[in-house]
């Protein structure tokens, strides 16, 4: 089982008195995962990761569980380390990382490679004409 994430902001006072809000975890109980989607969920609530997250906050990034869906199933499966999410006109896909289109878009998500020792690209985002497609989702 893993564990479902509500967050619940709060307004709270600081060490030093000053306001700030701290968000809640709360769980509950959902179906069987495949460990390393399982272990992602998970790793939210731990601390180290939420000091990650808030370094990364100062420049504008965040933290995202990179994945797939199975074609069968529709459950979560890790995104392989040779496909990229794709999204063009508020569509996703995934492609090689190879493939032309991925070549032409814009990264918004990077993940560690261990085997090369950088960050890779695992998603994209297509741009026309400096616009994000759609009419930029309005």
């Amino acid at each position: 089982m893993i564990e479902r994430f509500t967050f619940n902001p709060t307004k709270a006072k600081n060490h030093a008195g000053n306001p700030e809000t701290k968000l809640n975890l709360f769980y509950s109980k959902v179906v069987k995962m495949q460990p390393m989607i399982e272990k992602a969920q998970q790793a939210i609530a731990q601390p180290e990761v939420q000091e990650m997250l808030k370094k990364l906050s100062e420049y504008g990034l965040g933290v995202f569980m990179p994945h797939m869906h199975d074609s069968e199933t529709g459950n979560f499966v890790p995104l392989p380390t040779e496909m990229v999410s794709v999204e063009r006109d508020l569509q996703v896909s995934f492609h090689h990382i190879s493939d032309p289109e991925v070549a032409s878009s814009r990264p918004v998500g990077w993940v560690w490679s261990n085997a090369i020792q950088t960050a890779i690209v695992c998603t994209v985002c297509y741009e026309v004409s400096g616009r994000h497609g759609k009419g930029n989702h309005s």
